[in-house]
This record gives C-alpha cells, structure tokens and sequence, in this order.
C-alpha cells in the first residue's frame, strides 16, 4: 500500500513536468545591431529537424509547444558565418544572437571571418577557436599548435604551457590521459585554457588546466592509428597503434604502446669535497629498457541521460642501468680507483575504473567515478669501488607495493551566467615498502583523505569571477608514527573585459601538498659511501599562498600576456642536509617560510604571407626565490619559436633557455641552449613523415649542485642528441558521425617508485 502510494505521489508531481510545453524565441543581428531578415532557424534533437524557421522584417523568431528536452540550436544567414549551439529547454526561452560576416568588403581588401580571431574572456581562463586550417589538419596535436599559451610537441605527444609547466587535459571536462591523439581536429569546437583553477583540482596539485570541448556527434564511426618514432642511431623510440569502433550507444577504446630506451648514454663528471677529502670521478651513465601500455576502454550510452565508461589499463616497465668510470679519492694521498656499478627496475602499474554520468538536464550534471589501483616496484642497485688495496662494495633491495582506491562525487549546475559545482573525493592509499637487502622492518605508509569542495561563477556586467573553497581532512600513519590534520583550500578569481580586446584578471590560490612516499621513507637509497639519501616519516603537508595577476591584449592575429605573481610557502617540504662521520645526510623537512616572484609574459603573432600560415611565439620569465636564511636566488627562463605550413609541409623551430633554479641545499644549471627543429610533410591526408633534430648544438649540458655543513657536491653531466624520424598513419571513417572520446576517466597512477 506504502509503495502504491508513493508511485501515486510522484506520479502526480512529476506529471506536468514530463508533459511541459514550452516556447524558444529571440532575435537576430549583425555586428551593427541590425536585424536580419530571412535568417534560417533550425531547432534539432539528435540528427533529426524538431522546428525550423525564418526571421522576419525585424530579425525575430519564435518556436512554441516544444517539450521537455536538449536541443541544438543552428541558425545562418547568406554572407554570415553560421552558429550552432546548444540548448537544454526546461523553461520559456528568450535570446539574442549575433552573426559575423563571412566575407566583408573593405577598401578592396578581402578580409574572410575566422573564428581563431574570437577569444572568449571566463572568469579563470580564456576560450579559443580553431580557424579552418587548423581543423583541416591530420591529428589534434597538429591543430593545436594555434592555441596561445600551449607549447605542442607532437612526437612525444605533449602538452605544456608557455611557462614549461604541465596543464591538466580535459575533454569536455572530464579528465584525459591517453592524449588527445584519437580527436579529429573538426570535431573541435572551441579550446579553453584556465590560469586559475577551483578547490576540485587545487587538490591535485593543479595549476592550469586546457578542456577541450568537442561538437555533439552520433551513428557509427571507425578510428585507427598506428605512429612509430626512432633516433638515428638507435637510443630512444616507440611504437603505438590506437583503435576504435563504435555508434551512439557503445564503443571500444584500445590503445597498444611501447617505448624502449638502447644505449641511452651520459656522460658525468662528479666531485665531492668534505671537511678532509676529496673525490673525482669521470664515468658513464647508460640506461636499457623498455615500457609496455595497455589501455581499454568500454563506453555505453543506454539512454540520452545516462552514460558510463569503464576502464582498464596496464603498465610494465623493465629498465636496467649502469655505470662505470675512473676516479681519485684523496685523504693525504691519492687513491686511484674503478667504478663499476649495475642496477634495475621492474615495476607495473594496474587499473580499472567505472564512470556514470547522469544528465539531469543540460544544465545539471551527476557524475560519479569509482577507481582502484594495485602497483608494484622491485630496484636493485649494486655499486663496487676497486683500489689498490682495498674494494669498497654495497647493494640494496628495495620491494615496493601499493593499493589504492578512490571515490569522486561532483553535481554541477550551470544557469544563465551562473555556475555551481559541489562535491566530494575519498581516497584511501596503503604502501609496503621493504628494504630486503637488509634487516629493516617493513615501512608502512597509510593514508586516508576526506576532501568537500564547493565553487560559484557569475558575472556582474563586464566581471567575471569566480569563487572556491574546499576543506581536506588527511589521517596518515608512517613509520609508526600517527598524524591527522584538516586544511582548508580557497580559489578565487575575477576578470573584467575592459572591452573586446583588453582584459585583466586578479586570482588568489591557497593550497596544501602532503609529502610524497619517497619523502617519508626513512631508509637508505643511496649506494654511495659518502652520502645518506634518505626521507622523513614525520614531515608535515606544506602549505602555499599564491596571487597573480595578468594582461590580456588580443586582435588580429596578435596575442599578449603579461603577467606576475607571488608566491608565499609555509612549512614547505624541502631537501635537507646535514654532515655526520665525515658522511653527507641529505633528507627533508619542512623548512618554515619562503617566497618566490615572478613576472615575465607570452606572446605570438600569426599571420599569413604568400599561402603560407606563420605563428612566430616567445615568452620570458624572471623568477626571484627567497629561502629563510639564504640570499634571493634568481633566475630568467626564455623561449622563442616559429611555426610554418604551406600545402603539405610544415616547419616547427624553437629555442629555450631555462638557466637555473634553486631549493635551500642545491641548483641545477642548463648550460646549453634547448632547440628544436622539425620537418612534416603530408604523403597524404592519412599518412605524414616527420625528422626532427632535437638540441642542434649536438649536446645538452647540464650542471647539479649541492652544498651541506663541510660539504659541497658538483655534477656535471651532458647528452648527445640525434635526429629522430617519425611514421603516423590515421584512418577515419564516417568522420562526421564519430561521437568524440567525451569522457576518459583519469585514474593513471605513476606508481609507487623510489
């Protein structure tokens, strides 16, 4: 009776609802604000003509009785640039729409509308879109390359931003970490790039994220690659081929790689100096080994509603390691001696993970993923000094575990100009760490994170801004020793559009990193007999303050930012180190307060010269670093590029400096110039070759510094590159029915490594 009773009282309630008719209806001009007549109006569910229409006289139209549903809007006008959007209708919908010429006239100059030339001001970021040649291009790393403020590097298929920092990959806001190679260019529809992420990703670590947002597609499609890439000589390469096959309801993802390194040799020069010794050594560095990857994903879509995705994947890694040279240790005397060491890691990461999205209207979305990850690392290191007299030998072991499992919650609501989101991440991470070399009992490391967030975007006229906070409660037990904490989170930001071309944004960030496993492990992974390298089971999380500002200037081709920011560290995690028996202790500790500016900007330029597509980019950073009794330390990072593309050819070039950076007890120094040379020609639409020449100088040099109480330690070390060579073929078929990679779970673990 209770369960009838129910069924009545819903019944009732949500009968109106389902049942609604509602009306959709507006106007539409030119950039001037004058209406246009005979403006086509289309209103489509799906791939099928719901209501269609003309504007009249003054630009209007009208649509009535349409149910409860998503829509997509497209409306176009002869000499416009057709628009497409999309729609949630819950309610009685009026707006206005504004169409851009196609081809104007001016002082007989033919000047064709380009959407690159839009940029759209948000709040934390700002939003781009791919102009035609772009979207003509092979693969999305290629069409990428116009975006301001992205560096691509289409060989090893990476995103980085203008600083040299890494973004977080969204597709259609949902996490990506198998790259963005599976996206056909034309199914991009705009490209949003954040400066200042919400309390969701602070969490993480995240400071910039790019979410690609793709164009609504349906049916069956066909998607294969299969990309290949080697040095000449043989060093460094891999292989990987990429599938999938699928319609609207159901698809399979699978992607095969394998990456391997032969021969991958440095050259080193070490000299270590103590209160009353010395010692130089002359040695190689060589690295072998191979990593497998195997990732596998299953979509399903059983109702417009509804979708989920599992996933799978596998990661193997077998790499081996020596080293060899000749060295002096000096006391009183010098002793001549031979080094000889050998090692290996063997490591493999396992995943499986299950998302649902539930679509309660356009506008408010339910997502919920449940993940769980099992790795396992074995490293071995065995190091022998032969002297005349004697010989110095160690070894270590170490058998590393972890299993982890995490569960996120998110409920987004998004209307007019609002925007609200509000969730929740649990995660729970168990380590094994077993130094079996030796006699040590096992180091365990547990964690539990609570983690409650909340954010809300609007705009008051011309400011956008946005506003975040979330509070993480972590339960830790390392070592035996216990600690729990709660840290709150804040992200806020504001951006005013002084006009279409010019705006500023201000952000304020406070987050909190814990300490890394590596940083907790209380045991020796050093092999060396003049240096401890060992963590610190009772480090705190550290905490950081950031606020930045920024310029944004953009039109015709021309994109400019400059920028500044401070940065305030509290109890931040920093290595240490200390000299006990004439032996050198580097470890960690929270090291109370330190600063770091930085002011700098980016900027490119693209334009076209006789058919041929030219971006020419640069950006510079000064970065100042304040450590609790140490002098600033301060360093300047440049970059400079060109890119051209004429029919089937495409040159890439840039050149990077980034001098050095600093921690309390170290520097590293890049003392050569990073180039970057790349040919690409197009054999066909499906097929291109590539030859690259990484650093043209022929080496890349770098130096590493460490200095502790009576005890300094210098690295030199430098890398001789070759040119590479590189192999991609793409099939599509069906390419304007293939529904986008829309939703990847991103559950990819590093592992737990040493």
């Amino acid at each position: 009776m209770r369960t009838y009773f129910v069924t009545v009282l819903l019944s009732i309630i949500f009968l109106p609802t389902l049942y609604a008719q509602h009306s959709f209806s507006g106007k539409i001009s030119n950039l001037k604000r004058e209406p246009l007549d005979m403006a086509q109006v289309v209103l489509a569910v799906n791939d099928s003509i719901h209501a269609a229409g003309f504007t009249n006289e003054k630009g209007e139209f009208a649509f009535k009785n349409l149910p409860l549903g998503d829509y997509i809007l497209q409306i176009s006008a002869f000499g416009y640039a057709p628009l497409q959007e999309n729609y949630s209708i819950n309610r009685d919908i009026k707006a206005n729409f504004s169409l851009v010429p196609s081809e104007v006239q001016l002082e007989e100059v033919l000047v064709t509308a380009d959407q690159s030339q839009r940029v759209k001001r948000t709040a934390t970021g700002e939003i781009f879109y791919l102009s035609k040649e772009a979207k003509s291009k092979t693969n999305a790393y290629q069409a990428l390359r116009e975006i301001p403020k992205l560096i691509i590097n289409e060989a090893l298929q990476s995103i980085t931003m203008a600083d040299g920092s890494t973004p977080k990959i969204l597709i259609d806001g949902i996490a990506l970490n198998t790259g963005v190679a599976p996206i056909n260019p034309e199914d991009i529809e705009s490209v949003e790039v954040m400066d200042i992420v919400t309390a969701r990703y602070a969490k993480d670590g995240i400071n910039n994220i790019v979410n690609i947002k793709l164009k609504p597609k349906t049916a069956p499609y066909i998607y294969f690659e299969a990309a290949t890439r080697h040095d000449i000589p043989l060093r460094e390469g891999f292989g990987a081929v990429y599938s999938e096959v699928g319609n609207q309801k159901f698809s399979v993802y699978l992607r095969t790689s394998a990456d391997y390194n032969y021969r991958d040799d440095y050259d080193q020069n070490e000299l270590q100096e103590g209160e009353n010794y010395r010692k130089e050594i002359a040695k190689i560095y060589r690295k072998d080994g191979v990593k497998y990857d195997v990732d596998l994903f299953l979509k399903w879509r059983p109702t417009q509603k509804d979708f989920f995705l599992s996933k799978f994947y596998v990661i193997v890694k077998d790499y081996d390691r020596k080293r060899w040279g000749n060295g002096v240790y000096t006391t009183q005397a010098p002793n001549p001696f031979v080094l000889n060491s050998k090692g290996s890691n063997n490591s493999y990461v396992a995943t499986g993970s299950l998302l649902h999205q539930h679509r309660f209207t356009d506008k408010k979305i339910l997502e919920t993923t449940l993940s769980f990850n099992r790795n396992g690392d074995k490293n071995e290191n065995e190091l022998t000094e032969t002297y005349p007299d004697w010989i110095y030998e160690n070894i270590y072991k170490y058998k590393s575990n972890r299993s982890s499992g995490s569960l996120d919650i998110n409920y987004s609501w998004n209307w007019d100009d609002h925007g609200f989101n509000i969730g929740n991440k649990t995660n729970y991470l168990n380590d094994h760490i077993d130094k079996i070399s030796e006699n040590y009992p096992v180091f365990h490391h547990r964690k539990w994170d609570e983690y409650l967030y909340a954010d809300f975007s609007s705009k008051i006229k011309n400011l956008l801004y946005m506003a975040s906070v979330g509070v993480e409660g972590i339960w830790t037990k390392s070592a035996g020793f216990s600690n729990s904490y709660v840290k709150p989170r804040i992200s806020a930001s504001s951006t005013y559009l002084i006009n279409n071309n010019n705006s500023f944004r201000i952000g304020y960030t406070l987050s909190n990193q814990a300490p890394s496993e590596g940083q907790l492990n209380p045991y020796n992974t050093s092999v060396d007999s003049l240096v401890v390298i060992k963590g610190n089971p009772m480090l705190l999380p550290s905490q950081n303050h950031r606020i930045n500002g920024s310029y944004t200037f953009n039109k015709s081709g021309f994109y400019i930012t400059p920028s500044a920011s401070y940065t305030l560290y509290t109890d931040k995690v920093e290595p240490y180190g200390y000299t006990e028996d004439n032996v050198f202790i580097s470890t960690y500790k929270n090291m109370g307060r330190s600063k770091r500016l930085s002011v700098g900007g980016f900027s490119n330029y693209r334009f076209k010269i006789n058919k041929v597509n030219t971006l020419v980019y640069a950006n510079a950073y000064h970065n100042v670093d304040y450590f609790t009794g140490f002098s600033a330390k301060k360093n300047f990072t440049w970059m400079v590029g060109l890119e051209l593309s004429y029919k089937k050819w495409d040159f890439y070039g840039r050149i990077t400096q980034y001098n050095s950076t600093y921690t309390p007890i170290s520097k590293t120094k890049q003392v050569t110039l990073q180039t970057e040379l790349q040919v690409l020609y197009n054999i066909t639409n499906r097929l291109y070759v590539s030859v690259a020449l990484m650093d043209g100088t022929g080496k890349s040099k770098a130096e590493f510094y460490t200095y502790g109480e009576n005890y300094r330690e210098c690295l030199k070390q430098s890398k001789q590159y070759y040119p590479w060579i590189l192999i991609r073929y793409t099939l599509r078929k069906n390419l304007k029915k293939k529904i986008g990679i829309d939703k990847l779970i991103n559950t990819k673990e590093s592992g737990i490594s040493l």
